[in-house]
Parts: C-alpha cells; sequence; structure tokens
C-alpha cells in the first residue's frame, strides 16, 4: 500500500473512533509502515540506501542478503513508500524516498543513545 496513493481507502477503513489522525492516515496504514520498519532486513535495506541509491545486485553485496531476498524486501519498501525506483540505462536504482527517512534514522539514534545513557527524554 502506498501511503500517498491510499488516502480514499484509509477513510474508508476508518469508520471506528479515534483510528484517524489528522494526517488522513489510519492506524492500518501506520501500522504497516511501522512493521516495515521493524523488520531487520529491510532496516538494512535502508540503511544501505542512505549512504545512496543502488542497484539490486548491490544491495545484497552491502546487506549479504541473497538476491533473491533484497528482492522481496524492496516490493514491501517500495509497498509502503519508503523506497523508489529510477531507471539508469539498464539498471534499476533503488533509492530513499523521502529525506524523513535519513531524519527518522538520526532521530532513532538520539533515542537509543539517549536510552543508554539512561536519559528520559520529558513528556510532551
Amino acid at each position: 500500500m502506498n501511503v500517498s496513493l491510499d488516502l480514499d481507502s484509509a477513510n474508508r477503513k476508518s469508520s471506528q473512533p479515534g483510528s484517524q489522525s489528522p494526517s488522513g492516515c489510519d492506524l492500518d496504514c501506520k501500522e504497516e509502515l511501522f512493521a516495515n520498519l521493524a523488520d531487520h532486513s529491510q532496516l538494512r535495506i535502508l540503511q544501505t540506501l542512505c549512504e545512496g541509491a543502488k542497484t539490486e545486485a548491490q544491495i545484497a553485496t552491502a546487506t549479504s542478503l541473497s538476491q533473491r531476498d533484497v528482492s522481496f524486501h524492496l516490493e514491501r519498501l517500495l509497498s509502503c513508500g519508503c523506497v523508489k525506483t529510477e531507471n539508469a540505462g539498464h539498471s534499476v536504482l533503488y533509492g530513499l524516498s523521502a529525506p524523513w527517512l535519513l531524519q527518522l534514522e538520526g532521530i532513532v539514534d538520539e533515542m537509543l543513545i539517549a536510552a543508554l545513557k539512561g536519559h528520559r527524554a520529558p513528556l510532551i
């Protein structure tokens, strides 16, 4: 499901009170995104793509995953809108779809470092 293209179905699903956020994305949509971000192999792929766009073969080499597994995980990352493709001659390059993924990586790193140091973030 591509979040940006599936807002109408997200609105149809959200008949339950409180399931729709102000952004227009329902909990199912968010759950799919977080499930993809929680997958170890997909995180390895995203971390590799933080360095720049790569082909499937380059991603397989960088992550030590089989090309079959990389292909499977890239399809999932494409479907949730984390990754985009670009044709480059006879190759297809995969890259991060949005700069917020780089920002998210930095935020998660800060959260983990703070947790390891025993600091708690203030309540918002």
